[in-house]
């Protein structure tokens, strides 16, 4: 199975184990780069070494998205949009505080199967923002974009990363179906 680019991306706020609030696209997502973590260690003697241990410990998540989407960031960052006015009026904020604590949630990403029907799915329940957050560029010439990268840890039955093929398309959840 190959998959060509990334179809689609969602975030949905974590309320509890493997329960989540409403999920939220990732507009213009443009890349969800996912790796596993490993914890290692080298035993030696006799001039070499003699055993190797790893665990995989946890994994990381790189996100990219054309835009800037407040409704993202309101899911990953854990914060309250508030919306004043209406119609042409309406301003729409997302004020960031210092000392805010950044909360869990669920992540899922799917690219679509390039000589086949299917698609390949990426799911994280439990994933945090662990780095600094690219919130947009105004530049001229350059279109804004959002990038960040997110620590994931496994949750119940479900691993740290799931990866999934599917033979026929379908929709993206979170959870992703018939992981646990």
């Amino acid at each position: 199975m190959i998959s060509f680019g990334i179809q689609d991306g969602i975030v949905a706020p974590r309320t509890s184990a493997l329960v989540y609030g409403t999920a939220v696209n990732v507009p213009h997502i443009q890349m969800m780069n996912v790796t596993a973590r490993v914890q290692s260690a080298e035993g030696t003697g006799d001039d070499r070494i003699v055993v190797v241990a790893s665990r995989l410990i946890a994994g990381s998540a790189q996100v990219r998205m054309q835009g800037v989407s407040l409704e993202v960031l309101e899911v990953v960052l854990g914060l309250t949009l508030i919306e004043i006015g209406s119609g042409d009026t309406l301003k729409t904020t997302l004020p960031l505080s210092a000392g805010h604590r950044l909360p869990w949630f669920g992540m899922a990403g799917q690219g679509l199967e390039e000589e086949g029907n299917g698609d390949v799915l990426i799911y994280a329940p439990k994933a945090k923002v662990a780095s600094d957050i690219s919130l947009g560029t105004l530049e001229y010439g350059t279109l804004s974009s959002i990038e960040f990268t997110a620590t994931l840890l496994g949750e119940g039955d479900y691993d740290i990363i799931d990866l999934q093929h599917r033979a026929t398309v379908g929709a993206l959840a979170i959870p992703i179906g018939g992981m646990a």
